[in-house]
């Protein structure tokens, strides 16, 4: 069920789907071809009609720039071997910085070394940001429970183990000045100015003081922002969307116990909407000892934000 043969889909206006951007693209490389993906997780969609898919299981990691009005290749940005532990990294998610040409992505990793990689668009360089700072680690104390039942991964050996999961949400305010994440296992929405991320001369103890905590929210998968700064946030334990607000404070939005089974990434849509995709990661066989429970119908939902909104967040 979580290994698909095709990678990424356009969703039809009939609710019918079909390769995008071309068969090749969505499908696994073929003959050592340089075209195709193993595994796509971070999407997104610019201003300017270019979808932005990361292929985080190709070697090495890949970011894909597809022009959607020519329809055809841009850029293809694989991820530099410095900025990234090739045992051990999971990147898993993205947000673009047009203004300066910066993507950022969220490398989850697992124990201490959760990282935000900053990616120049005009070199292809990397650097590895922030790892090993308490804004992107998971807290200890903090479950995930989702239909009554904690994760439960399965290891080599047959045992299992709670997973505990860092920085994985992430999203750029519509200005691109500021970079807001968290952990999934953490109770804080970070953010950190953009000029701070691309600053190559700042040292670690530097860029550390420069994280601000912008304020509460529940464990949680993806996240997006609208135009008056509020956090829109999945809250994995409650099956609700939720927000936080430039105050700090948090609050549920919409639930639905019953459809909202896993709400992971959010996007912005050109109709003013938020758009939400369901994918009952909860009963996959990782993280649910080694038995896969999902099926069919996996969901896109959407709801109305609270402010005006920015495709591209």
């Amino acid at each position: 069920m979580f290994s698909p043969e095709i990678h990424i889909v356009e969703v039809l206006e009939d609710g019918n789907t079909h390769p995008y951007p071309t068969v090749e693209w969505s499908e696994r490389p073929k003959n050592n071809s340089q075209i195709g993906t193993d595994s796509v997780l971070g999407v997104q969609i610019d201003k300017n009609g270019t979808l932005w898919f990361l292929d985080n299981a190709s070697k090495p990691p890949k970011l894909v720039t597809w022009d959607m009005n020519s329809e055809s290749l841009k850029r293809v940005y694989p991820i530099p071997e410095n900025s990234y532990n090739s045992n051990r990294t999971f990147i898993n998610d993205l947000a673009i910085n047009l203004k300066d040409q910066k993507a950022y992505l969220a490398d989850v990793v697992g124990n201490r070394s959760a990282a935000i990689i900053v990616l120049d668009l005009n070199t292809g360089k990397a650097r590895r940001v922030l790892e090993g700072h308490e804004s992107v680690l998971p807290e200890a104390d903090q479950p995930i429970i989702v239909e009554g039942k904690k994760l439960i991964s399965l290891n080599s050996d047959g045992t299992t183990r709670e997973p505990r999961l860092g920085l994985n949400p992430i999203t750029i305010d519509p200005n691109e000045k500021w970079v807001y994440y968290g952990a999934m296992h953490g109770t804080s929405v970070y953010r950190i100015s953009t000029d701070a991320l691309n600053d190559v001369n700042l040292n670690s103890e530097s860029l550390f003081n420069r994280v601000q905590r912008y304020g509460d929210k529940p464990v949680s998968d993806g996240i997006s922002i609208d135009n008056a700064n509020n956090v829109y946030i999945t809250d994995l334990n409650n099956h609700s969307i939720g927000v936080t607000r430039p105050d700090g404070k948090y609050e549920i939005i919409y639930t639905d116990k019953d459809l909202f089974i896993w709400p992971d990434s959010i996007a912005a849509g050109p109709d003013g909407m938020m758009y939400m995709v369901l994918n009952q990661l909860n009963r996959a066989a990782a993280l649910n000892a080694g038995v896969n429970e999902s099926k069919p119908p996996f969901h896109i939902v959407r709801f109305k934000p609270l402010a005006d909104v920015t495709v591209g967040r």
